[in-house]
């Protein structure tokens, strides 16, 4: 019954993958498949009540005598089928239909943003030391604490090294970066490098303004590999090239590019290492003369987030019989009015050991420095640490003292904190403590990932991207370019699904969006098929590209993509007129933005709520009568 199951549910999913079954065979085929539709000879399928019923998947796989599974090229059609290039449309449709049929609106949701994930198994009954960093781990900042970073060390950088005082006209900006990114000191490129040291294209900015791929491929000796030399990560150490990883971070890659966009503005000469390393010591300024820590005890209300929930896991912790300790950089006054805030004055019966001041990473490497121990009014003593008492506080040390004067070794200790290198990977790789990383940026990657829009639009990317793989083997002319229209289509696509997660600060650039990335913005809006119910096949997978009244007639379906010459009102090639929906579109050779078609003309007069289209539709002609003026960048 398991693998009558397994079969089915295979053979639902063959279903969407076997689209390379050209329309003369499976029209051949004389029996049909009630659990796949359609059928040919070769492939049983558990879902159909006939047992002669096979599924259409035999052209893309088959059995060899030994039982394995072969997979074979898509055939071609005969004389007396469709052209090629009528052929691969007719296989995109369809898939294009199966999608939406194999997502219905239920799979969203699966995934809980206040869950915790795991990358490795462990059994929490093992563990019987839970450590936690501070700053961003049992306690959680607001974003008005970025703002007064941002805006205290831009005041620094006025009073004490001399900047202009212009640079006061820019204020934080919350979504402006992410952590992980990268910037190029010698460049001035703040951008997002991948695993595997490529720069991806369309991340790179200088300033606030995003930089060209090609400038950014031609800065780099024509290639987007960056050398392990020049980076300043968990695996190099050069001087080039520095991450940001920490969530302090976001205000100082923030007035980093604002200081850079002022100088390039006004056309003031600068060196790039001056300016990083005066940013970089201006923001570092604020918390080692403890202004932040001074905002934060005024206003506990305005800058900490949580409380209730901290306080509940400790405890629960502690009546497990668990050991706690916390190692912190923060300092112990800091501490202390935080944790009675969110925890209660007695939170120090709840730790084995505190540490503070620890200096962390180098608390993690460094055998040199001992632990002292402060008294209740935060004074150093002298005494000399032999262990580590509960209810004592203590600072600096390092972490093969700890270990000594606790025993706490190996995968008994789970350890949290914020940063993934520090914190967490030495930690991991050089001493066997379990970790895990609180990220907070997660909950809201989650919910992205549970919407419709992005499961639609990826699992089209994975099917596409399949089709791509079985139809390559159709090489004439019409065929290439169909394929390059899927290519351009996948990238877009691609496009889409990471402006999701962190989408382009468009509102604070001065100039427009490019073509591809209207583009992109006018499918997201316009949303995959199951958005489009009542519209047919034909028009729905063509709706946002169509070609120019001046182009020369192409023959089959329309590109996609800006290389189709201009982007003007046309009526829908072999449409009958009435699903004739013609949206407003800028051209490329002319820059002129055309008006919209006779019935988005109706859906916008009607307003949003008379139309299922009505609210993308509005959306997607704002954005296309929006483009007045070219980029500077097309």
């Amino acid at each position: 019954m398991a693998g009558a199951g397994l079969r089915a549910v295979g053979c639902r999913w063959l279903r969407l993958r076997g689209d390379d079954v050209p329309g003369w065979q499976r029209a051949a085929a004389a029996s049909s498949c009630q659990g796949c539709g359609p059928s040919v000879p070769g492939h049983a399928c558990a879902g159909s009540s006939s047992p002669g019923a096979h599924c259409p998947v035999a052209s893309a796989s088959y059995s060899s005598p030994d039982g394995v599974a072969q997979r074979s090229a898509a055939p071609a059609p005969d004389a007396q089928s469709p052209e090629p290039s009528a052929y691969l449309w007719s296989r995109y449709r369809e898939m294009r239909k199966l999608v939406h049929d194999l997502l219905p609106p239920e799979v969203c949701n699966l995934l809980n943003p206040a869950a915790i994930y795991a990358n490795n198994e462990i059994s929490l009954g093992d563990v019987e030391v839970y450590g936690f960093d501070y700053d961003y781990t049992l306690a959680q900042y607001s974003d008005s604490l970025h703002s007064m970073i941002f805006n205290t060390a831009r005041e620094i950088l006025i009073q004490q090294y001399k900047y202009p005082g212009e640079i006061r006209k820019y204020d934080y900006i919350p979504d402006f970066a992410i952590r992980g990114l990268h910037y190029d000191v010698q460049k001035s490129l703040l951008m997002k490098i991948d695993a595997f040291h490529y720069v991806q294209l369309g991340t790179a900015y200088r300033g606030l303004q995003p930089v060209p791929d090609e400038e950014v491929i031609d800065l780099y000796g024509g290639t987007q590999h960056i050398p392990l030399y020049q980076m300043s990560d968990f695996y190099g150490k050069g001087p080039s090239i520095k991450q940001f990883m920490d969530i302090f971070s976001l205000p100082e890659m923030a007035l980093l590019s604002s200081v850079v966009d002022h100088f390039l503005a006004q056309s003031l000469e600068f060196d790039q290492t001056h300016l990083y390393k005066d940013v970089s010591d201006a923001i570092r300024d604020v918390h080692v003369k403890g202004l932040m820590y001074q905002w934060i005890e005024k206003d506990m209300e305005k800058y900490i987030l949580r409380g209730d929930e901290t306080h509940a896991v400790l405890t629960r912790l502690v009546n497990h019989g668990k050991k706690l300790f916390l190692i912190t950089n923060s300092p112990f006054s800091f501490v202390n009015k935080g944790m009675k805030h969110m925890v209660g004055k007695d939170w120090r019966d709840l730790f084995d050991v505190v540490i503070v001041r620890a200096d962390k990473p180098t608390f993690f490497t460094d055998r040199r420095k001992p632990f002292r121990k402060l008294d209740e009014s935060g004074v150093l003593q002298w005494d000399k640490i032999n262990h580590l008492k509960k209810g004592t506080i203590y600072r600096q040390g390092n972490l093969f003292d700890f270990l000594h004067l606790t025993g706490w070794r190996g995968s008994r200790v789970l350890y949290f904190g914020d940063h993934l290198y520090s914190d967490l990977a030495d930690l991991m790789l050089r001493h066997g403590w379990r970790t895990g990383a609180i990220i907070p940026e997660l909950e809201r990657e989650i919910n992205t990932i549970n919407t419709e829009q992005y499961m639609h639009s990826l699992t089209w990317q994975q099917a596409l991207t399949g089709l791509l793989e079985r139809m390559q083997t159709y090489r004439d002319a019409e065929s290439r370019q169909v394929l390059a229209a899927w290519m351009k289509e996948r990238q877009e696509i691609r496009s889409i699904t990471k402006n999701l997660f962190n989408p382009p600060v468009r509102k604070h650039l001065p100039h427009l969006p490019q073509p591809h990335v209207l583009l992109s913005e006018a499918r997201a809006l316009l949303g995959p098929v199951h958005g489009l119910p009542e519209l047919p096949a034909e028009l729905q997978h063509r709706l946002h590209l169509l070609p120019p009244p001046h182009a020369a007639a192409a023959r089959g379906p329309a590109l996609d993509g800006p290389a189709v010459h201009g982007l003007h009102e046309d009526a829908l090639p072999g449409g009958d007129g009435a699903h004739s929906l013609r949206l407003p579109r800028r051209c490329e050779a002319c820059r002129e933005v055309s008006r919209p078609g006779p019935a988005a003309r109706k859906v916008l007069r009607q307003g949003p709520a008379s139309s299922p289209l009505g609210a993308r539709l509005v959306g997607w002609a704002l954005r296309a009568q929006s483009v007045t003026q070219p980029s500077p960048y097309l």
